[in-house]
This record gives structure tokens, C-alpha cells and sequence, in this order.
């Protein structure tokens, strides 16, 4: 489905946040299976299931610069993501988020 099309089905915040309890389920049942442990951290701005949500709908919309994208979401849905960390630490928390093991 191009992206015209879904955006014409669905707004971006309702994308948002279905694909935020899908990654947040999926999280959820990673680490109660053990198969995961994502660091705890009790102070981080945005949880990791809110930053890989922003990155995945970042990809289904096709933004070309996940910089611009990421800042473009603090911006424009400050209400759905009220305390995400500056784009540099966004990005390391991203490649510091643990691979799927134990397929």
C-alpha cells in the first residue's frame, strides 16, 4: 500500500499508536520470556518502545532523513511523545537496543 493510500485510512497519531502497542507488546513479551533484557532506566527521555516507534513509522512513511523525521515528531506530536532525549541520543539508544535472540 503506498503511503498516500494508508495516510487516506488512517491519521498519523492513530498509526503512532498502533504501532506502538504492537512494538510494545512485542517488547513486553521478549523480556517475560527471557529471550531480552532491555536496560532499565529510570530517568531516559522516551522509552525504547516509543523511540523504535518513531523509527518504524519513520520507515512505513518513507521519511528520506530520520534526523529531520525525528525532529519533525518532537515538533508535531509533542502530545503523543511529550519527553523524547535530543536526536543524538535517540540514535544511540537505537543501536544499543538489544537483536531479537533465541528465534
Amino acid at each position: 500500500m503506498r503511503t498516500s493510500q494508508l495516510l487516506q485510512k488512517v491519521s498519523v497519531a492513530d498509526l503512532f499508536l498502533h504501532v506502538f502497542v504492537a512494538i510494545d507488546d512485542y517488547l513486553q513479551g521478549l523480556t517475560a520470556s527471557g529471550r531480552c533484557r532491555l536496560p532499565d532506566a529510570p530517568d531516559r527521555k522516551g522509552s525504547i518502545s516509543e523511540l523504535m516507534t518513531i523509527a518504524t513509522v519513520g520507515d512505513i512513511l518513507e521519511q528520506p532523513n530520520d534526523e529531520v523525521w525525528f525532529e519533525l515528531v518532537k515538533q508535531d506530536h509533542a502530545d503523543l511523545f511529550p519527553s523524547l532525549p535530543d536526536r543524538t541520543r535517540y540514535h544511540r539508544i537505537l543501536l544499543e537496543c538489544p537483536p531479537e535472540t533465541g528465534r
